[in-house]
C-alpha cells in the first residue's frame, strides 16, 4: 500500500487545531443571519467565522500553556480568515475543489465534525453518574500502577539504527554521546521526565518495566512512528491524585467510556452489507461508504506510521469508516447538523480540507531544484556545522524547501488581495 509522504506537509496547524477544537455543538456564540466582518476579493466573512477563529486560537494557546493578550488573538485571527480565504480562493481557480481528493477529504473532514459536535452532545446529555466516577477513578489508578518511572530515549526511524545504537551501547559507548542520534528534537537530551506506565504505548511500558536503573532496552521498541532505544534514570513510588483531584479528568474518561457504549449499541443495531460495486465498500443503513473515502482515510490514519500488515490495516480502515458512517448517521438524527455553531465548523472543515489538497498539489509542481536544496543545505550547515550530509537529509531538505516557496506563494496571494 502507498501513501503520500507529503500528506503530513498537508495537514495545515490550524486543520490540527481546529479538529482537536471540536465540541462546541450547541456551546459556541454562533447566531443566524450574522453580520459580516470582512470581505476578502468580494467574499464575504461572518463574525460567526471570525469569534470561531479566536476561540481555535484561544484553545491553542492555551493547551501549549503559551502567553497571549485578546488584542493580539484578534490580530492572529484576522490574518489567519485572510490566508485561507486567498488559499481557498486559489484552489478553487485551479479546480482543485471538483478533485476526487478534496471531495473525499471534504467529507472526511466534515464527518469528524460531525462526530466530535455529537459527541460532545450526547454525553452532555448523559453525564456519568456518581457510581461511574468512581468506578473510573478505581480503574484508572489500577491502571497507572504503584510505579512512575523517569526515563529517556532515543528514537530512530528505522528498526536497523536503533539496532546499531544498541550495539555502540554494548561496546561501552555512553547514552548521551549517542543522543544526536535522535530524531526526537523537541526532547531536551531525550529525557521524556517521570512517567506512569498509562503515559505511554503498552510495549514500550512492559520494556521499561524489565529495566533497573541505569539499565537501556537491548532490543529496539517499536512505536507508531519511530523505534525507541530507552533507558531508565530511576523509579520512585508513584502518588495517584486523589478522587477530588482527578475529578475533572474523571468526567471526561467516565463521559468517554459511556458514549463509546453507545456507538457500540448503534454499530450492533446497524443493518451493514457489502458494497454491489467496485466504488462501494459497503452500504450502512442504506448509505453507500465510498472506496475513495477509505483509501483517504488510510492515508489520515497511516501517515507517519510502520504498516507491517497491510492486510489488517486496510480491514481496520474499512471498520473505522463503517463506525463513523454509522455514528455520523447518529449525529444527523440527533439534529446536530443544524446547530450554528456545527454549521460553521463544517464551513471550516471544508476549507480547510480543500487548501490541504490544494498545498499537496502545489507541492507536486513545484518541486525544489538541486540549486534550491543546496541553498537552502548552506543555510543549515552555516547554523549547524554537524549537519549530516545533504543525501542523509533530503528529505527534510525537500519539505523545508516546499514549505518555504509556499508560504512565499501565499503571501504574494495575500498581498494581490483585495480586502474590505
Amino acid at each position: 500500500m502507498k501513501f503520500n509522504p507529503l500528506h503530513a506537509f498537508a495537514v495545515a496547524t490550524l486543520a490540527t487545531a481546529f479538529l482537536a477544537l471540536g465540541g462546541c455543538a450547541g456551546s459556541g456564540s454562533s447566531r443566524s443571519g450574522s453580520k459580516t466582518f470582512i470581505t476578502i476579493n468580494g467574499q464575504s466573512v461572518s463574525e460567526d467565522q471570525y469569534e470561531l477563529e479566536q476561540e481555535i486560537g484561544r484553545a491553542s494557546y492555551r493547551a501549549n500553556n503559551a502567553p497571549f493578550t485578546e488584542n493580539r488573538l484578534k490580530e492572529i485571527a484576522r490574518e489567519e480568515i485572510i490566508r485561507r480565504i486567498v488559499l481557498e480562493q486559489a484552489a478553487r481557480e485551479a479546480g482543485i475543489d471538483k478533485t476526487p481528493a478534496a471531495v473525499a477529504l471534504s467529507a472526511l473532514q466534515r464527518q469528524k465534525v460531525l462526530i466530535d459536535d455529537y459527541q460532545t452532545y450526547w454525553i452532555k446529555e448523559h453525564p456519568p453518574t456518581a457510581d461511574e466516577l468512581r468506578t473510573a477513578y478505581t480503574r484508572a489508578v489500577s491502571d497507572m500502577g504503584k510505579t512512575e518511572y523517569h526515563i529517556r530515549h532515543i528514537a530512530l526511524k528505522e528498526q536497523s539504527q536503533a539496532a546499531e545504537v544498541i550495539s555502540q551501547l554494548n561496546k561501552g559507548v555512553k547514552f548521551e554521546a549517542l543522543l544526536a542520534k535522535s530524531v526526537d528534537v523537541d526532547v531536551k537530551n531525550g529525557d521524556l521526565g517521570w512517567l506512569p506506565r498509562t503515559a505511554v504505548e503498552p510495549n514500550v511500558a512492559a520494556a521499561i518495566a524489565k529495566l533497573t536503573k541505569g539499565s537501556y532496552t537491548t532490543t529496539p521498541v517499536k512505536g507508531p512512528v519511530v523505534y525507541h532505544v530507552i533507558q531508565l534514570l530511576d523509579t520512585r513510588p508513584l502518588q495517584a491524585p486523589s478522587f477530588d483531584q482527578a475529578k475533572s479528568d474523571l468526567k471526561a474518561i467516565a463521559g468517554n467510556a459511556k458514549f463509546s457504549t453507545h456507538t457500540d449499541g448503534l454499530f450492533k443495531a446497524a443493518k451493514v452489507t457489502r458494497g454491489k460495486s467496485p466504488d462501494v465498500l459497503a452500504i450502512v443503513n442504506g448509505q453507500s461508504v465510498l472506496v475513495t473515502h477509505a483509501q483517504f482515510l488510510a492515508n489520515m490514519m497511516a501517515t507517519g506510521k510502520q504498516i507491517p500488515d497491510e492486510t489488517a490495516f486496510t480491514n481496520s480502515v474499512g471498520r473505522e469508516l463503517v463506525m463513523r458512517t454509522i455514528v455520523e448517521q447518529a449525529a444527523r438524527a440527533a439534529g446536530i447538523d443544524q446547530h450554528p455553531s456545527t454549521i460553521t465548523h463544517l464551513k471550516l472543515a471544508s476549507q480547510v480540507a480543500l487548501i490541504n489538497v490544494y498545498m499537496e498539489d502545489w507541492a507536486v509542481r513545484h518541486k525544489p531544484t538541486e540549486t534550491e536544496l543546496q541553498r537552502e543545505y548552506g543555510l543549515i550547515k552555516t547554523g549547524q556545522p554537524n549537519t549530516p550530509a545533504l543525501a542523509k537529509i533530503k528529505p527534510y531538505l525537500q519539505q523545508t524547501v516546499v514549505e518555504k516557496k509556499f508560504e512565499e506563494h501565499t503571501q504574494a496571494l495575500i498581498k494581490k488581495a483585495k480586502v474590505k
